[in-house]
């Protein structure tokens, strides 16, 4: 009986101790904005650019209200969201920040959709000359930059031609931003089609860019 008793007493320990987990979890979401549009006025929308994109400066060239479809996983809809037409003074790109409503592993949950790094990453293309400069998008919102092994005479010429993109590329905003730089990749294929990728964050460590073309 005290067996039985003990165990009782335990299940109601546990039982508390996973509502306290369940209540810090709904005030967190509740805190953070997850379960309502982030984009609620224009202050919201500078705070977001200056946290995201040190550096720049912007401005807002129109808003509207959008209404967020119901996202997959079993929600509702998600109401009306804001939808924003920036431009970055700094680097003349134009983009939309706004509210988007989606399932996320566990819930449904509001989050901000930018599109800026895709805007740029047309921009560098749209200006690029270079045949040997090739895109492809790992993911949605990356940036790409492919290069092939067979496009060079020596290892060395690779190696120079990736530093000169590095260089041009942490030397111009949007993609100098620290932001970008985690999502802005180059790749090598090999010549026996293997290929290989760093981040520019990624190939400050000269380490990874001795990898990238040498191994």
């Amino acid at each position: 009986m005290k067996l039985k008793k003990s165990i009782l007493i335990k299940k109601g320990v546990d039982n508390i101790y996973m509502k306290k987990i369940y209540l810090i979890v709904a005030l967190v979401f509740f805190t953070t904005g997850c379960f309502s549009p982030k984009l609620f006025n224009k202050n919201v929308v500078m705070n977001y650019l200056k946290t995201n994109y040190p550096g720049e400066k912007f401005t807002i060239i129109s808003s509207n209200k959008i209404k967020l479809e119901a996202a997959s996983g079993g929600c509702d809809d998600g109401g009306m969201g804001n939808s924003y037409k920036i431009k970055s003074l700094t680097s003349n790109i134009e983009f939309t920040l706004q509210d988007d409503y989606h399932f996320n592993s566990f819930i449904c949950e509001y989050i901000i959709e930018d599109d800026y790094l895709i805007k740029a990453r047309e921009k560098y293309f749209a200006n690029n000359h270079d045949s040997r400069i090739k895109s492809y998008f790992p993911f949605y919102d990356y940036m790409g930059i492919r290069l092939q092994e067979k496009d060079f005479k020596t290892k060395e010429e690779l190696t120079t031609f990736i530093k000169k993109i590095k260089t041009e590329l942490d030397s111009k905003y949007p993609y100098k931003n620290k932001t970008m730089r985690k999502k802005i990749y180059i790749e090598v294929e090999k010549n026996n089609k293997d290929y290989k990728y760093y981040s520019l964050k990624e190939l400050d460590n000269n380490n990874n860019l001795h990898d990238l073309v040498y191994n």
